[in-house]
């Protein structure tokens, strides 16, 4: 993660170098990724870089980080508008994230963070549910419409969702799948979610 140092930087300094390790990332895979286009693209020296940051992998965990915190922040916005709906903050991130990550800027850093993503850290992820922030979550969803009653049950249930959004993301922002398509078949696996499978 960055440094102090880097933290301590002008907003604007910040965001030039998040913008050059972005175009990076978007143009190559972590393992082809270069720390002098980086520098060279954000106008800084290599000894600067490395007062921000430890290695390629500490820039390219930020570069997510900042992808994710942008995430979580956009559902729990969802979720308050939504009255504490979970499907429906569900529904709406994933047209969120398709909606951006379908914007010619975006779209190679999407496939790229799906070919850097093994299926191991994949799982780790939704394990974690690091993508969302479980205590403001709790806070915000109005249990009133699910029929469970534990947090390790809003646990469950956070993964489940989660897991489903990652799975219909990937056809449309990687392989170019057909948009409506693919959002119809979330909307029924969410529908079948809802309902449950037992008479």
């Amino acid at each position: 993660m960055p440094s102090d140092t880097f933290n301590n930087l002008s907003k604007e300094k910040k965001i030039r170098i998040m913008k050059a390790a972005t175009r990076e990332f978007a143009n190559y895979t972590l393992r082809e990724a270069s720390i002098n286009r980086i520098i060279k693209d954000a106008n800084i020296s290599r000894g600067s870089f490395y007062m921000y940051f430890k290695d390629i992998v500490d820039i390219y965990k930020y570069v997510v980080n900042v992808y994710k915190k942008n995430i979580k922040e956009v559902f729990l916005k969802y979720l308050k508008m939504n009255h504490g709906d979970l499907f429906q903050s569900f529904i709406d991130i994933y047209d969120y994230i398709i909606e951006t990550g379908s914007k010619p800027a975006n779209r190679n850093l999407c496939k790229k963070f799906y070919t850097n993503l093994s299926i191991r850290s994949m799982h780790a992820s939704i394990e974690k549910q690091d993508f969302f922030d479980f205590n403001a979550i709790l806070d915000a969803v109005d249990r009133t419409k699910l029929n469970i009653e534990t947090e390790e049950e809003i646990h469950c249930i956070l993964g489940m969702l989660m897991s489903l959004t990652i799975r219909f993301v990937v056809p449309v922002l990687v392989f170019n799948k057909e948009r409506e398509k693919i959002r119809r078949a979330l909307l029924l696996h969410f529908e079948l979610l809802k309902k449950g499978f037992y008479r």
